[in-house]
């Protein structure tokens, strides 16, 4: 594996990475999101990434992504949103974009995200998610860019039955949620001021990007029937349980977190779980259990009640309000 060098890390003995003692940090600085700043978002063509932009049409944005994995083109979200373009991977030097703009806030949301290919092809994951955000992070020090808002996963927990918080201890079972925990310590451990969202299962779309996320609510007008993968999960009706929350309702947290400083690191989910054969009952379409995918959890639900108490967010949306953006897409289509 690749030799890397992190500028301004902090050394810390401590193999734990206790990444829970900062939580609900007091030291902040106003980064007001009505002040308009220089904004950069990697990844701004993904699912997520666009949501995010449209949220920050009231700022300066930039954005980087590889258009690898997208269905959405920059002249698309343009038309939506102004921004400056830079096809890049992260991996690639991106001093030109820092020496060029005085850029206050990365959103690094640029990654590979299936936990079944990262265990296929775990050199790559590890080259684009965890070499690539080290270079960013790299770039942002060199150029004192001093703020990073990061997209890790629920998913570094690993198996586990509880309802996680940020105090429990990681335990990733595949090499996706290894090194979205592995530069969640670099981003701790850095001189920069890092909030960091541990995402639950985004799901929903908004009618004028037509981005589906990868989930099974994505499915519902593309498959004669929907595919569950794992019967046999020690949950009451043997498939997995998981945690869904709305696209507005993610990149709403993100634009409150805009107002942080310091080092914080939240849970980010609806706080409501459910299995996922209960979904596809809702949906009515018919289905077929397959066997278990790699790497994934039985069980994946989470407390929520530090970002709600230090971002005073609250989730608004539903799992009918996920299905309704579906089908509100399928009938304009």
């Amino acid at each position: 594996m690749i030799g890397i060098v992190i500028i301004g890390y902090k050394n810390n003995t401590n193999k734990n990475f206790p990444l829970f003692a900062a939580l609900g940090s007091s030291d902040e600085k106003d980064r007001s999101s009505e002040r308009k700043m220089n904004i950069l978002v990697t990844g701004g063509l993904g699912y997520l990434g666009s949501h995010l932009c449209l949220a920050l049409k009231n700022h300066k944005l930039f954005v980087v992504d590889n258009e690898k994995s997208h269905s959405i083109t920059a002249e698309h979200l343009q038309n939506l949103v102004p921004f400056t373009y830079y096809k890049r991977d992260i991996r690639e030097p991106l001093d030109d974009i820092f020496q060029n703009h005085q850029i206050d806030v990365v959103f690094h949301m640029a990654s590979l995200k299936s936990i079944g290919d990262s265990m296929e092809d775990q050199d790559n994951y590890y080259d684009n998610n965890y070499t690539g955000s080290v270079n960013l992070l790299n770039t942002m020090m060199t150029y004192h860019c001093d703020y990073m808002i990061f997209s890790s996963s629920i998913s570094v927990y690993g198996e586990t039955d509880i309802i996680t918080k940020e105090t429990d201890e990681p335990k990733p079972n595949n090499p996706y949620s290894q090194y979205k925990l592995d530069f969640e310590q670099v981003l701790q451990h850095s001189s920069i001021n890092a909030t960091i969202f541990r995402y639950t299962n985004p799901a929903g779309c908004h009618p004028l990007l037509n981005q589906k996320d990868q989930s099974l609510f994505s499915k519902l007008n593309q498959d004669d029937f929907l595919m569950i993968y794992g019967g046999d999960y020690a949950t009451e009706d043997g498939t997995a349980i998981r945690d869904y929350i709305h696209v507005d309702d993610l990149v709403e947290a993100h634009i409150k977190a805009l107002n942080l400083r310091g080092f914080h690191l939240f849970n980010l989910g609806s706080g409501q779980s459910v299995s996922v054969l209960e979904i596809v009952k809702q949906i009515k379409k018919p289905y077929q259990i397959t066997s278990r995918r790699a790497g994934d959890v039985a069980i994946s639900q989470t407390n929520i009640e530090n970002i709600k108490k230090t971002l005073n967010w609250h989730p608004k949306k539903s799992i009918k309000d996920i299905l309704q953006s579906y089908e509100n897409i399928s009938k304009r289509d």
